[in-house]
């Protein structure tokens, strides 16, 4: 488990990553922490699909932009 500032340092120290939280509760509050500390996406820790979709819509608009 990665505490927010461990989310801001990844995504600042590796732009391209695509950093996806998991959560087990609904908190919109947590949601957006994570979302300004850089994660990509939130998404249900039971959720894989939801959670592998983020990643790979992610990893593709960072190459589009990238080109």
């Amino acid at each position: 488990m990665a505490s927010l500032v461990e989310v801001e340092s990844l995504s600042r120290e590796f732009p391209g990553l695509s950093v996806v939280c998991t959560h087990r509760l609904a908190d919109e509050e947590m949601w957006t922490a994570a979302l300004s500390a850089g994660a990509s996406d939130i998404c249900p820790t039971y959720d894989t699909h939801s959670i592998l979709t983020a990643a790979l819509h992610n990893a593709r608009r960072t190459r589009s932009v990238a080109a």
